[in-house]
C-alpha cells in the first residue's frame, strides 16, 4: 500500500496495534511510511503518555513522530499534545540508573542518539527548555553540597588540643564561656562594692538618692580615686570585653542559621524528586540526589549536543564541604574569613595563653601594664611578619625546585605555551593543596624569631598557645599567599580610611592619625582592594 493511500484512521488503528503488542521496531518503520501531515492529523489521538512509560524501548518511535511533526511546521509545533513534560521525566529515571560498564559510550548507546534528536526538537521549539533542565540540576546539585555543610568547626578548646569538634558542642562551649565571663563580671563589680546588693530597686525615682553620683561628689575626688577608678574600671572592662570582641558565638550562630536554611532547601528538592519519581524515604538522600543529579547532568550535555552548543563541565556531583581550613575550605572567600578569625578568637586566645604564663602575674602596675600592651601589639605585628614572609618564601622555593626539575625556564615568553599551562596547572594545584605542606619546621623557626626578639620575656617559650597561633596564622597565611593574585598584610598606611580601617575602641573619634595597628589590612594583590579591615587606635 502506498503511503498516499493510508487513511488517518487506518494509521491510527494499525499504530496503537503494534504499540499494544510491543512491536517498536515495526511500528517505527510503519510511521516512517506515512506522511508528515497524516501523523499530525492523529497526533492528539496517538498513546503518547503510555510511550513515555515505556521508555528507552519507545524512543525509536517518539523519535519518529516528532520528526515527522516537525518536519510539517517549526513555527506551529504541536508542543502541548507532546507533553514534554512526562518526556523529561522519564528520560531522567532512564539516565539515573546505574550505567552498564559494557555499555558507556554515547555513540554506541542505541538509544542515545534517539534522545539527543528529540532533545534537539524540543529545545528548538522550546527557546527555555535548556534553561528550565539546567536549573533544576543546578537546585540538585546545590542541596548535594549543602549536606556537606554540616560537618566540624573550629573548636574555641586551648588546653585540650582538640580542633575540630561539632557545631554544637562549639556553641555548649562558648556559651559557658559567656556565662563564665559574664559571672566573672558580676563577682568584680561584688568585690570593688561598685553595685548594690538590689540594684533594681535604687534609681533616680525610688529608694535612696543617689549621693554618689551628684555632680558636686563627682568633682571632689583626688588624683589617687581617678587611678583606683580606672583600674577598678579597666577590669571589669578586660573580663567582659572578650564578650564583645570575641565573634565566636556570632561566627556559630550564623552556621547554626545557614545549617537551618539548608536543610529546609534539602528537604524540599527530596520531596519534589519524591512527588515525581516516587521511591522510599528510607533511601539515603545523598544517594537519591546524587543519582537524580546524575541524570539532569547526561540530559543537559544531550541537548547541548543535539543543539550544536558547547559542552560544559557537569556539576560536581560531590557536595562535601566544610565550615573550617582544616577540612578543604580552600576557597579565597573562607580563607578570609578565617583570616577574620583570627581577630576575634585567635588573637584572644594567644593573649589569654600570656595572662596564664605565671612570669607575667606580677605586672600589675598600670604602667607596666600599659608598657606590656604597646609590647603585645608588637608581638601580633611581628608574628604576622614572620609567617607571611616565611610562607612566601616556602611557595617560592617549592615553585623553584619545581621549575628546575621540569627543566623550565625562570623567564618564560608567551610563545612557549607548553611551559606556561604547566606554571598555570602548578600554581592551581598549589591553591588547592597548601594545607598538605608540613609546616613544624617553619612553626619552630617563626617562634625562635620572636624570642629572640623579645629576649626581655624569656617566658614565652612556655607558651603553648603562642605556638598554636604561630601555626594558625602559617596555616591560612600559605593558603592567602598561593592565592592569585597572592594576598598581602598591610600595616604602615598613616591616614585612617574608612573602607580599610576599623577604629580600636581607645581611639580618638576626632583625628584620622593612625598611631597604631592593633590589626594589619589584607589586601588583594598590591595594588588590589581591601578584604578584610584591620584595626587602629587613632
Amino acid at each position: 500500500m502506498d503511503s498516499n493511500d493510508i487513511t488517518p484512521q487506518f494509521a491510527l488503528t494499525k499504530i496503537n496495534s503494534l504499540l499494544e503488542s510491543r512491536r517498536y521496531e515495526e511500528c517505527n518503520k510503519f510511521i516512517a511510511r506515512l506522511n508528515n501531515f497524516t501523523v499530525k492529523s492523529i497526533l492528539t489521538d496517538l498513546p503518547i503518555s503510555q510511550l513515555h512509560l515505556t521508555i528507552p524501548n519507545s524512543l525509536s518511535v517518539l523519535d519518529c513522530i516528532y520528526n515527522k511533526v516537525y518536519g510539517t511546521s517549526t513555527s506551529n509545533f504541536p508542543i502541548q499534545y507532546l507533553r514534554t513534560d512526562e518526556l523529561l521525566k522519564n528520560m531522567v529515571i532512564l539516565f539515573s540508573q546505574p550505567t552498564n560498564s559494557n555499555n558507556r559510550d554515547k555513540n554506541c548507546n542505541l538509544f542515545y542518539p534517539y534522545c539527543r534528536n528529540i532533545l534537539r526538537i524540543v529545545a528548538s521549539v522550546e527557546p527555555e527548555f535548556l534553561q528550565m533542565v539546567k536549573e533544576r540540576r543546578n537546585l540538585l546539585s546545590q542541596s548535594l553540597k549543602f549536606l556537606g555543610q554540616h560537618g566540624m568547626v573550629k573548636s574555641g578548646i586551648k588546653t585540650t588540643g582538640i580542633k575540630m569538634i561539632s557545631l554544637h558542642d562549639a556553641l555548649k562551649i562558648e556559651f559557658d564561656r559567656v556565662i563564665s565571663l559574664y559571672k566573672s563580671a558580676l563577682h568584680k563589680l561584688e568585690e570593688f562594692s561598685l553595685s548594690g546588693k538590689n540594684p533594681s530597686e535604687s534609681s533616680v525615682n525610688t529608694g535612696p538618692a543617689p549621693s554618689e553620683a551628684s555632680h558636686q561628689r563627682l568633682l571632689q575626688v583626688t588624683r589617687d580615686d581617678v587611678q583606683d577608678r580606672l583600674i577598678k574600671n579597666k577590669t571589669i572592662y578586660n573580663v567582659v570585653e572578650r564578650v564583645f570582641t570575641g565573634q565566636a558565638v556570632d561566627n556559630l550562630i550564623d552556621i547554626l542559621e545557614k545549617r537551618i536554611e539548608y536543610d529546609k532547601q534539602i528537604l524540599f528538592q527530596e520531596s519534589e524528586l519524591r512527588k515525581l519519581y516516587g521511591f522510599d524515604k528510607s533511601n539515603y538522600v545523598s544517594l537519591t540526589i546524587r543519582q537524580y543529579l546524575h541524570g539532569y547532568n547526561v540530559l543537559v550535555q544531550l541537548i547541548q549536543e543535539g543543539c550544536g552548543l558547547e559542552t560544559t563541565t557537569s556539576v560536581d556531583d560531590d557536595g562535601t564541604d566544610s565550615d573550617n581550613l582544616s577540612l578543604g575550605s580552600k576557597r579565597p572567600t573562607e580563607l578570609i574569613r578565617l583570616y577574620g578569625n583570627l581577630y576575634t578568637d585567635g588573637r584572644l586566645d594567644a593573649l589569654d595563653a600570656l595572662d596564664d604564663l605565671k612570669d607575667l602575674e606580677e605586672l600589675s602596675i598600670l604602667k607596666t601594664k600599659i608598657l606590656f600592651s604597646i609590647i603585645v601589639v608588637f608581638f601580633f605585628h611581628l608574628i604576622f611578619q614572620l609567617t607571611f614572609r616565611s610562607t612566601e618564601e616556602l611557595l617560592e622555593t617549592t615553585k623553584s625546585k619545581l621549575r628546575e626539575l621540569l627543566n623550565i625556564p625562570n623567564d618564560v615568553t608567551e610563545s612557549d605555551k607548553l611551559s606556561l599551562d604547566i606554571q598555570k596547572h602548578l600554581d592551581h594545584y598549589l591553591q588547592q593543596t597548601f594545607d598538605r605542606f608540613e609546616l613544624d619546621s617553619h612553626v619552630k623557626n617563626v617562634c625562635e624569631q620572636i624570642y629572640e626578639t623579645l629576649f626581655d620575656y624569656p617566658c614565652l617559650k612556655q607558651c603553648e598557645g603562642l605556638v598554636q597561633f604561630v601555626e594558625e596564622c602559617l596555616q591560612i597565611s600559605l593558603g592567602l599567599v598561593a592565592q592569585n593574585p597572592s594576598y598581602i598584610i598591610c600595616y604602615t598606611d598613616t591616614v585612617f580610611q574608612r573602607d580599610r580601617h576599623i577604629r580600636f575602641h581607645t581611639s580618638d573619634p576626632g583625628t584620622d592619625k593612625i598611631k597604631n595597628f592593633i590589626w594589619p589590612c589584607l589586601l588583594e594583590g598590591e595594588e588590589g582592594i581591601c578584604v578584610s579591615k584591620g584595626f587602629v587606635i587613632t
